[in-house]
């Protein structure tokens, strides 16, 4: 009974892992958005009529976009973490050996023999 709950338990942390991985994959494309914004933004700066002003808020905003990818850089890295350890643990007891004791294999018998013969009686 308990080899069974560990195993369904397992299963279930080896799912979360999953999840976690998506999780980190989402905060992972997240950053990546961000950072086309940093080139977008760079792009407009160096564009013609842009002016000081118009640069500097430029920068402010690209600074803050490059400490937030940071940040999401981290969390990126736990949530992958965490998801390799979940499925590593998850699946480790979801593939828990049983220890019980296998019932012996009945070996098969031979086919019975046709039985001997008795050689005093004439032959048919």
């Amino acid at each position: 009974m308990i080899k069974i709950f560990l195993r369904v338990v397992g299963v279930l942390i080896a799912l979360g892992g999953v999840a976690a991985a998506w999780v980190g994959s989402e905060r992972h494309r997240y950053a990546e958005q961000v950072g086309q914004n940093i080139y977008v933004e760079r792009s407009q700066m160096a564009g013609p009529g842009s002016g000081a002003a118009r640069k500097d808020a430029g920068e402010k905003k690209i600074a803050e976009w490059e400490q937030e990818i940071e940040e999401t850089k981290t969390e990126t890295y736990l949530w992958f973490g965490g998801a390799a350890a979940a499925l590593a643990v998850g699946v480790s007891m979801a593939l828990l050996p049983s220890t019980r004791k296998r019932k012996a294999t009945v070996p098969e018998q031979a086919p019975a023999q046709n039985p001997p013969q008795n050689q005093d009686a004439p032959a048919v």
